[in-house]
């Protein structure tokens, strides 16, 4: 086994240290933002009113990784999520699709 000076065996261990915690943040992180497995985001519709009304929150459910847009697929994609929370329409009649947006 070859000889490590001193130094060299301490910045090996200091990279692998902060490897390490940055690994754990990361997942920790992760695991945080999607507890419960969807990849859902939420949109909530920037009303300009005078009344001093709140803004009204939907929760569109992503439920497929495909970037395509068909409304009768019974998906509800990043895409079609986008579109729905824009046009407040749903992306589609079909069970599984995006909801309208507001």
């Amino acid at each position: 086994m070859p000889f490590f000076p001193r130094r060299a065996r301490i910045r090996v261990g200091l990279v692998v240290s902060v490897c390490a915690v940055a690994l754990i943040s990361v997942s920790s992180w992760a695991s945080r933002q999607h507890a419960d497995g969807s990849l859902g985001i939420t949109t909530a519709a920037a009303t300009s009113d005078k009344g001093g009304l709140s803004p009204v929150a939907a929760t569109i459910t992503v439920n497929s990784l495909a970037d395509v847009a068909i409304g009768t697929d019974g998906l509800c994609t990043l895409r079609e999520a986008i579109s729905a929370a824009n046009t407040d329409t749903s992306s589609g009649v079909v069970a599984g699709e995006c909801a309208a947006g507001r």
